[in-house]
């Protein structure tokens, strides 16, 4: 099964995507850097500039997505056992065929309660997995290209995360959160959240 990994950076997290480049590529996966940072611009990033939010990130990942399974990670976390997530996620797709698998972000999240546990007690069975760091099955990136809906005007992205999620349900596909991985998601925005708030709600009417 292949996956295809993407990390969005933007400026400030610089440091931390180049981490976690590094970190995928010590286990054999070669990231794709969104980046909108306008100060550090390798040639083999893709670079946006700094007026690329989540959003216009995110559809350029779907565009360029091509494989099994899209991996995407925020550029501001902190983790180090990527090659353990990366079985487990696999492992866990054989048994469960999940649509959405994600790790525990462990601070700065929206989405902390679990609907209910799975037989693995590691394993909870979640609304919405939380979009810093998550596994999509390639079918719902499919689907979601084809939605009638206007989800590439939403400049800061909120929103893209339940859409998915919703579509995983819609499939009969469990969103699996992941106890035994715990992310560390730095706090703060670089936008307006009551911004990036109406965006997604006129997206989603």
């Amino acid at each position: 099964m292949k996956i295809q990994c993407f990390i969005f950076n933007w400026p400030g997290k610089t440091l931390l995507a180049k981490k976690i480049e590094q970190q995928l590529w010590k286990i054999g996966y070669k990231a794709i850097v969104i980046n909108s940072d306008p100060h550090y611009t390798p040639v083999h990033w893709i670079n946006l500039g700094n007026s690329a939010y989540f959003g216009a990130q995110w559809a350029l990942a779907v565009d360029l997505f091509q494989a099994d399974v899209l991996f995407h990670v925020q550029a501001d976390v902190e983790y180090e056992n990527w090659q353990g997530l990366f079985e487990n996620a696999l492992y866990s797709k054989s048994q469960l065929n999940w649509g959405v698998y994600s790790p525990d972000v462990v601070n700065n999240t929206f989405w902390a309660k679990p609907i209910k546990y799975l037989p693995a007690e590691n394993l909870q069975l979640v609304t919405n997995s939380d979009c810093t760091c998550w596994f999509i099955d390639k079918y719902l990136i499919s689907q979601f290209k084809t939605l009638p809906i206007d989800w590439k005007s939403n400049f800061y992205g909120w929103g893209m995360d339940s859409i998915i999620c919703a579509l995983s349900y819609l499939n009969k596909q469990p969103v699996i959160r992941d106890s035994m991985h715990k992310i560390i998601h730095h706090t703060g925005r670089g936008y307006a959240t009551d911004k990036a708030y109406t965006h997604m709600q006129v997206m989603l009417n």
